[in-house]
């Protein structure tokens, strides 16, 4: 029995040093342990241990890689397709399914999928849901053509959910853009102003609906250099005939020249650009009107005072109002009106004005190039007559004129009237809304004046006035619009 070890109780001691380390550890990892807890109650509640959520998936057909799946509240799935065998398909339509059938709508387009190339389109889906976190799945179409075959073809499946609201969130500085070759059939002058007319509802997915998030570069995704844009007009995502004038400092060389036009994730118009808008269509008149940025000569008439930014001068007395465009009125007599302070040569530029007459009787001067500052001069005039917009070259005291058919005055229409010389001399050309309407000698016009007004019985309005260098052979450079990326 004296060979058998009787068990030892550990002393008060010892108890004493256990308890001690045991507190140790408990303060020393419990602040880790509570935090570990707290993020994954917060975790909890936002949903990430639910069985509710949607994976972000895109799976391609056979032949095609997709991934990248970017939904919006509009509907608009974006997402980027590699094809990986076969040739280049022409598309001619996008559709998006909530099932596995063919969809019974396709949204027109003009894309081209190149093999073994990625390519990001965006397709219209129908949502049950546009809320955040709002799950769909389906399956994505194109209708092609192909040599001469035509049809429709599955490119994948996808399961995904709504994670933002409006259009596409972009990132970086500009995820998409849309390549423009200009080609010119000459070398332009320096400060040359570009017209580009965009369909912008091609690109409504990337475009908000008020135009603000374009800007042009020279590099694409918004690098390079940014260009001084102004919108003449329809500034809106779903319009067919957006117009734009983009500025070139430098000029266009002969041949072609690539620029950008970029989608930004956030507003990029203001009235000192790069992307402005017309005067009047914001509803605070001018709000983003950047047009002295962009033409050679540039007026809003927003300031009270006509006379105060040096552009004009007052003959005589007529009766006027600025603040929200010119508006002359009342009976004025052919020695009172506003003309430019300076003078420019009309044979190498192009006047240009907006706005309206209400005439109904005859001879009311509305917008002139003229040979002199004061006094009656000769040059070219459009004037209301009797009710028709007419121009009329006045020139050695004889002079012609020609009528614009279908151009009756006596209402508040706006139109675009444009006034140049060929250079040389030989011609004067006058267009109203860029439709070249009638020609005729002119008088010298290579010192010009402008003159708005004179011999009026009714109202003028100009909402703006500008000047821009005459395009190389009388011929605006063509524009083409390249592949969205």
């Amino acid at each position: 029995m004296q060979d058998i070890k009787r068990a030892t109780r550990p002393s008060k001691k010892s108890y004493g040093r256990n308890a001690q380390s045991a507190m140790e550890y408990l303060i020393t990892y419990g602040w880790a342990i509570l935090i570990v807890a707290v993020a994954l109650g917060v975790l909890w509640s936002l949903g990430l241990f639910s069985n509710k959520s949607v994976n972000n998936l895109c799976v391609g057909a056979a032949g095609y890689v997709c991934s990248n799946p970017v939904l919006v509240s509009n509907g608009v799935l974006s997402v980027s397709i590699e094809p990986i065998s076969g040739s280049a398909l022409t598309v001619t339509g996008l559709g998006c399914s909530n099932s596995s059938m063919q969809p019974s709508t396709f949204t027109s387009t003009s894309t081209t999928l190149p093999s073994l190339q990625t390519i990001s389109l965006s397709f219209v889906c129908t949502l049950s849901s546009n809320a955040i976190g709002a799950p769909l799945s389906g399956t994505l179409w194109v209708q092609y053509s192909s040599g001469t075959q035509t049809g429709y073809t599955e490119l994948s499946q996808f399961s995904t959910q709504v994670v933002a609201y409006g259009p596409l969130v972009v990132t970086g500085p500009a995820s998409h853009y849309v390549p423009i070759t200009i080609t010119s059939s000459g070398t332009t002058a320096s400060n040359f102003q570009q017209m580009l007319t965009i369909n912008s509802n091609t690109y409504n997915a990337y475009i908000n609906s008020g135009w603000t998030n374009v800007e042009f570069t020279t590099g694409a995704k918004g690098s390079g250099t940014p260009l001084q844009a102004w919108v003449e007009s329809n500034p809106s995502n779903t319009a067919t005939s957006t117009v734009v004038w983009v500025f070139f400092p430098s000029g266009l060389a002969s041949g072609s020249t690539t620029i950008y036009m970029d989608f930004m994730p956030s507003n990029v118009m203001s009235s000192s650009g790069p992307t402005g808008e017309a005067p009047q269509l914001t509803g605070t008149y001018g709000q983003y009107d950047n047009g002295a940025s962009v033409f050679s000569f540039y007026d809003d008439f927003s300031s009270a005072s006509l006379t105060a930014n040096g552009k004009w001068v007052v003959e005589g007395s007529p009766a006027y109002t600025t603040g929200t465009g010119l508006r002359e009125t009342g009976s004025i007599s052919n020695s009172n009106f506003v003309a430019s302070s300076g003078t420019w040569d009309s044979t190498a530029y192009i006047s240009e004005m907006y706005g309206y007459q209400t005439d109904t009787n005859g001879n009311d001067r509305f917008f002139s190039v003229v040979t002199g500052q004061t006094g009656s001069n000769q040059g070219v005039y459009f004037e209301g007559n009797s009710g028709t917009l007419q121009s009329y070259v006045l020139y050695g005291g004889s002079g012609g004129q020609g009528s614009f058919a279908g151009t009756t005055l006596g209402t508040t229409v706006n139109a675009i009237l444009s006034i140049y010389a060929a250079p040389g001399g030989g011609t004067t050309y006058v267009m109203y809304n860029y439709v070249l309407s009638s020609t005729g000698a002119p008088p010298s016009l290579t010192t010009a004046y402008y003159q708005l007004g004179g011999a009026l019985s009714a109202t003028n309005f100009y909402q703006w006035v500008r000047r821009r260098p005459i395009p190389p052979n009388n011929v605006m450079p063509t524009v083409s619009f390249g592949t969205f990326s």
